[in-house]
């Protein structure tokens, strides 16, 4: 009965293994190319004017870890922006002081909870065209 229980485990292990989702930190304004999950480690402020998060992915999660994301200048410009995707969850943390906190277009089967979203100039939350 061991044996079978070991063997057991290393099948689900080996099966397993591949659909969990390694952490990637992120710790400065940044495109986001790949899939994955993706946790602040730290508040982020775009220092250029330009959007801070760019989601140019299917099948991201951005989990803000309670920390924001705010723009030092008065540009139309997003805190994090989304154009055209599908699967992208956007969770936990604050939005402020951009032109637009959150800009989703055309995007697919996303999921937004727990955030923030407050001060910014143009809209919080900007969603076109998504489903």
């Amino acid at each position: 009965m061991k044996k079978l229980n070991i063997i057991l485990i290393l099948i689900f292990t080996i099966v397993a293994s591949p659909f969990v989702l390694a952490t990637t930190y992120v710790n400065s304004c940044q495109t986001i190319y790949s899939s994955g999950y993706y946790q602040l480690s730290q508040n982020l402020v775009s220092p250029d004017g330009n959007n801070c998060i760019n989601i140019t992915s299917d099948n991201v999660a951005l989990d803000l870890n309670g920390f924001s994301i705010s723009n030092s200048t008065n540009t139309e410009s997003s805190g994090i922006y989304i154009d055209g995707k599908n699967n992208i969850t956007i969770e936990n943390g604050i939005l402020i002081n951009n032109f637009y906190g959150l800009s989703i277009n055309l995007t697919k089967n996303s999921l937004i909870t727990n955030l923030n979203v407050n001060n910014n100039i143009g809209y919080g939350l900007s969603i076109i065209g998504s489903k």
